[in-house]
């Protein structure tokens, strides 16, 4: 699909695609079209979310309807969202680090200029988009376990760590540290 719009675009005249997109100006047609050619799928042109003061990049997309099967259309731009959607989770998914600190004299505002070392966010990987949600949440887990295991399970300032609190589309999964001998 991606490839027959790139077609579309490079073979139609830009005077007429850009009437047909909506645009009264050709350049700010031909620079998204510009744009658009350079992604590699339409889940990455998607994610990008671009905008250009006419179309977004859903928008975008959705104006081939003149020319292309809307059914397919429509089928292969639901999934595009679902990723779109998925991926907008795993940006958001981090863990809360707990630690056994206990606070002596530290200043506040070193504490505060540290607090990020509390919480871990995620790398997301494009084969995690097509994980069900218990597959992504053990992946979350490894990820904090070789967090733990490179931080040789000891946070600067903040010290040992005890737990992860790992919080992934509204779900809650505790993971932790301590060891059963302690």
């Amino acid at each position: 699909m991606l490839q027959t719009m790139k077609h579309i675009l490079t073979h139609t005249d830009e005077t007429l695609l850009a009437k047909k997109f909506g645009y009264n100006n050709v350049e700010k047609f031909t620079k998204t079209k510009t744009l658009f050619l350079k992604c590699e799928s339409i889940q990455e042109w998607l994610l990008k979310g671009h905008y250009d003061m006419v179309n977004s990049s859903l928008e975008f997309i959705q104006k081939f309807d003149f020319i292309l099967d809307k059914e397919i259309l429509n089928s292969i731009l639901e999934q595009s969202i679902l990723l779109k959607d998925k991926h907008i989770k795993l940006q958001e998914t981090k863990a809360i680090i707990k630690t056994n600190f206990k606070r002596k004299s530290e200043p506040l505002h070193t504490l505060m200029f540290l607090s990020h070392l509390r919480v871990l966010n995620f790398p997301i990987s494009n084969d995690m988009l097509y994980l069900d949600k218990t597959q992504i949440m053990q992946k979350l887990k490894e990820l904090a376990i070789k967090h733990y295991e490179n931080s040789q399970g000891k946070l600067k300032l903040w010290g040992y760590i005890l737990q992860y609190d790992i919080i992934y589309d509204d779900e809650l999964l505790v993971l932790s540290m301590q060891k059963s001998d302690e």
